[in-house]
């Protein structure tokens, strides 16, 4: 029995030794693969959303250089290793708060507590931005200040296992992530997983945090949020019965950047004092260095419980400044009844906490609402694009049967049909011949296949004739095919979105062989497939002139017109615009006017030059304004 318990004595003496030079074994190996991999990494830097996330906001775990997720010892194991939740067995509060650069401030509050379904905790942090000077697109200050905040709200829980021994904490959380800026909002949805196991004086932990189920959204940027994954050890150990010892060394790697390595350590004085250092390897802009104290004061009227005050100085020397932080803990031990964060709270906070989770909830329900809308309108699109590649086919087998003449476009898409009609006039004649009733049904078809949508007409001729004779020409015949195909094959008036004769200005083959001219002589039709209104097509002519208000006028063209040339002219006192390679459709030339700005528009079109010139006399000199929009160009006095 003797030798019994000496093999158990020297097995139980080799399994700690082992144990404790594991531990230093894996700092020495951490700091050896983090150097490697830090000479190794990538300089490519990734994009993410609510950065603050990655900000410490409590003071021991920056002294200790945010070495913490292997040790995860306190209620700060929220923000750095989840899965140490599970091995929570008494209630606890943290609350943090610093100013970082500038006017920027963070705090954090914090909670976990132990029940019988289970360890749960939740914390809640906030990031203010402070006052940001608005600039415009040019970058220059308006002159208003808008505001920004961030706030993340997490909820886990945790449970315990022994498994072979070892104490092992298995923890998640949902995480709730929300900025503001001016008045742009977006929220994102988060996962936290980690674990963390204990044996005797050595501990070990992993996590992934800010794994992203929803990115957030301003506008039409989508960021996801900044996922990393951490791993650590620790190593506590009591010294002396006064003197308590505790050690920590993590890598972290955010995903498109280098891997991060921390370590620090912490030695506490009869339970009351501590006093912590910690170091970074890898932030050589930012800060590399923390140190901080803190003290603990038992309070028995609490049940025996303990508060924490903490303290961290770490300087920023990229900005030439430091940042002091502060946290309390209170650790409750013996209480008749776990308090809930409404019972911590004051009354006004708790209002302010209820209103917080309510409209957080409703953003979660919002998110799902659109996230379902989002899945219904995929599968309402690929519908709709299967129904217009049916339709296409069908007007393409029509197209087939018309023995060339309507020509589809091979530039048709699922926005917009092309297709090409030609049929044959009598010379200096519009009217539709008895022989090309079968092809205009065909069209008439054609256009029934979308009998909702917009469609657009262009006439074109050869080149024989003058270019103000073929104008006129082309609408002459477009107005025709449009009132047959109203009148005998049903389609609605109304469909036809600016119909435009080019006459000769757009061939699309030579004009010196009988064949090419027969391929000019035709008209364009453009089915659009979508209900957005068309754009307006590129115009040719003017239609007529109108009084709009008492001190505007309205030249109506038969579509956009963009280029064009205004003047005043004294002597008599007129306004003069000139429209190059735009040509007249009215046989009118003098529109009066009788009102109390205007007298008449004269009209003229310049064959020599190629140009339509447009008069507006005026009664008295006046200053003027021109303005084109969509098929109208309106000139304005005062």
């Amino acid at each position: 029995m003797t030798k019994k318990i000496r093999k158990f004595k020297i097995k139980k003496l080799f399994v700690s030794s082992f144990l404790l030079l594991n531990s230093i074994f894996t700092l020495l190996c951490i700091f050896g693969f983090v150097t490697t991999s830090y000479s190794q990494a990538s300089n490519g830097i990734g994009k993410y959303g609510a950065s603050f996330l990655q900000i410490a906001n409590s003071a021991r775990q920056v002294g200790l250089g945010e070495a913490f997720t292997g040790l995860a010892d306190d209620i700060n194991f929220l923000q750095y290793n989840i899965g140490a939740l599970g091995l929570v067995e008494k209630a606890t509060i943290g609350l943090s708060y610093h100013s970082w650069i500038k006017d920027t401030q963070q705090g954090a509050v914090g909670f976990a507590a132990a029940t019988d379904y289970g360890k749960f905790g939740f914390s809640l942090v906030y990031f203010n931005e402070g006052e940001i000077t608005e600039f415009d697109e040019n970058f220059q200050e308006t002159g208003s200040i808008i505001g920004s905040n961030d706030i993340a709200m997490t909820l886990g829980v945790g449970y315990p296992k022994n498994i072979f021994g070892l104490n092992i904490s298995f923890g998640g959380a949902f995480k709730i992530v929300r900025q503001n800026l001016a008045d742009q909002s977006a929220t994102a949805l988060g996962l936290d997983l980690g674990f963390l196991i204990k044996y005797k004086h050595i501990s070990y932990g992993a996590t992934i945090q800010n794994f992203t189920i929803t990115k957030l959204k301003f506008i039409e940027k989508e960021d996801p949020l900044p996922e990393t994954y951490r791993g650590g050890v620790g190593f506590n150990y009591k010294v002396r019965d006064n003197i308590k010892i505790n050690l920590a060394a993590d890598v972290a790697w955010l995903m498109d950047q280098k891997l991060k390595s921390y370590c620090g350590a912490e030695v506490v004085f009869n339970k009351i004092i501590a006093v912590r250092g910690g170091y970074k390897f890898h932030d050589f802009d930012a800060n590399r260095w923390g140190a901080g104290t803190g003290v603990i004061i038992p309070v028995e009227a609490l049940g025996n419980s303990y508060v924490k005050v903490d303290y961290a100085y770490s300087p920023l020397a990229a900005f030439e400044g430091s940042t002091h932080r502060f946290s309390l803990i209170i650790e409750f031990d013996t209480m008749e009844k776990k308090p809930t964060a409404a019972d911590i709270l004051s009354e006004e906070e708790r209002k302010k906490f209820d209103a917080l989770a309510e409209q957080l909830r409703l953003e979660v329900e919002a998110a799902e609402k659109a996230r379902l809308a989002a899945q219904e309108a995929e599968k309402r699109t690929k519908e709709l694009e299967a129904e217009m590649a049916r339709r296409l086919a069908r007007i393409k087998a029509i197209a087939d049967s018309s023995q060339g003449k309507i020509v589809v476009h091979p530039t048709s898409t699922m926005d917009s049909i092309r297709f090409t009609m030609r049929i044959n006039f009598d010379f200096d004649r519009a009217n539709i011949r008895a022989d090309e009733f079968e092809t205009m049904q065909r069209v008439g078809e054609i256009l029934n296949t979308y009998p909702e949508n917009k469609v657009q007409l262009a006439g074109h001729t050869c080149f024989i004739g003058t270019e103000e004779y073929n104008i006129r020409l082309s609408h002459r015949r477009v107005d025709s095919v449009m009132t047959f195909l109203t009148a005998k094959e049903s389609v609605k008036l109304d469909r036809f979105f600016y119909p435009v004769g080019y006459g000769k200005q757009k061939p699309v083959a030579s004009n010196d062989t009988p064949e090419g001219r027969s391929m000019n002589r035709r008209v364009d039709f453009t089915i659009f497939t979508k209900t957005d209104t068309p754009p307006v097509p590129e115009g040719s002519a003017i239609k007529s002139i109108e009084i709009a208000e008492n001190n505007t006028v309205k030249i109506i063209c038969n579509g956009k017109v963009a280029n064009y040339k205004d003047r005043f002219l004294s002597n008599p006192d007129r306004i003069v615009i000139d429209f190059p390679n735009i040509f007249l459709l009215p046989e009118q030339k003098t529109f009066k006017f009788s009102n109390d700005l205007f007298l008449r528009a004269r009209l003229g079109y310049h064959k020599e030059e190629k140009y339509t010139r447009v008069v507006l006399d005026l009664k008295a000199p006046l200053q003027y304004q021109v303005a084109a929009k969509d098929n109208i160009i309106y000139v304005s006095v005062k």
